[in-house]
């Protein structure tokens, strides 16, 4: 029986029985090097193979090798080549994709769609949103005392962005926006020169450590102006390498499995418009703490809201104090009193 294996991501063989055993116990080759024979579904570590496992398993390691049989070592036909499995796909690092995983999709590089910076930036804007829109429903329901740190544009309000987006990405593949703009999230392997295999939904681990870069990298931690500075620069690093710098150190790949229909984009633009609304309805009540805070730290800023609010909603702006006249010159405290 022949017996073929992969060394350096390449099928090498075909060998008998007794040659692949002595490679091994000569440490040319490992017992958990993937190999395959007639008869096997896949390729898999060479001290499970049916015609080595009695002589590679651990438990019999110490048995006397004993030679195939002439039967099974003849020549196998031609089409049995022709029949081996594909080389199985392995990671960056060189290790294969385990069984516990699900079964990674060839495709050939050309047949890639990534998704455009447009696309990626409307998937984001729309996961905000809708995130927003459920912490504020939460303060306001829960009755929330207002703090500047519950603030949208406070980097504490968007920690919690990071860990439901990795959550989601985890147990779908996706979230919210993405999905909503046909774009999901693999995990890439290489399984050829020519060739990525893409397994579907990423690690925890993994989609936390993505999500947390995306939030410091292009978000600017969501922190005055940085978010203007850092979203050029990832777009200038995505536009220069093809992929995001997130993207490359968590390998993670995006990809467009739909276009996304014209209707999609109008949909998205009615959900951020909504989440601002909802926002401004959920931040009622913090109005005049929030006024007051911007009248401390600047009285213009605060006189313009005042005039751009409706009333009712800031407290009402102290009447001056009336001051008294100054009294004529000569004119007499009893004539001064009946003027008043």
């Amino acid at each position: 029986m022949d017996i073929y294996w992969i060394k350096d991501k390449k099928k090498c063989g075909p060998s008998t029985v007794p040659d692949v055993i002595s490679m091994v116990q000569s440490g040319e080759l490992s017992a958990e090097t993937l190999g395959w024979h007639s008869g096997c579904s896949g390729w898999m570590p060479l001290r499970e193979l049916p015609a080595l496992s009695d002589f590679l398993n651990p438990r019999e390691e110490d048995d006397e090798v004993a030679p195939e049989s002439e039967e099974e070592s003849e020549a196998p036909e031609a089409a049995e080549e022709e029949s081996l499995p594909p080389v199985p796909p392995r990671t960056e690092d060189g290790e294969p994709v385990t069984d516990t995983q699900e079964k990674p999709e060839l495709i050939p590089l050309p047949d890639f769609r990534f998704p455009s910076a447009g696309v990626r930036l409307m998937a984001r804007l729309v996961d905000m949103s809708v995130y927003a829109s459920l912490m504020f429903i939460v303060f306001y329901l829960t009755g929330a005392e207002f703090s500047i740190n519950l603030l949208p544009y406070g980097p504490m309000f968007w920690l919690g962005l990071i860990g439901m987006e990795a959550v989601s990405l985890h147990f779908t593949g996706t979230t919210p926006g993405k999905r909503l703009m046909g774009i999901r999230l693999f995990t890439g392997a290489i399984a050829g020169e020519q060739t990525m295999a893409l397994t579907p939904g990423v690690g925890f681990a993994q989609a936390l450590g993505r999500s947390f870069m995306v939030f410091i990298g292009g978000m600017g931690m969501m922190a005055y102006i940085l978010p203007f500075i850092m979203g050029p620069i990832a777009l200038f690093m995505l536009k220069r390498r093809g992929i995001t710098t997130w993207d490359l150190r968590a390998r993670t790949l995006p990809v467009q499995v739909q276009t996304p229909p014209f209707y999609r984009y109008l949909l998205a633009a009615a959900i951020i418009y909504a989440s601002l609304n909802i926002v401004s309805t959920c931040m009622l009540p913090w109005y005049p703490d929030i006024f007051q805070m911007v009248e401390q730290q600047n009285p213009e800023h605060a006189r313009m809201l005042r005039e751009m609010m409706p009333p009712g909603i800031l407290p009402e702006e102290a009447a001056p104090m009336p001051t008294a006249e100054p009294a004529a010159p000569g004119a007499s405290p009893g004539i001064r009193f009946l003027e008043l």
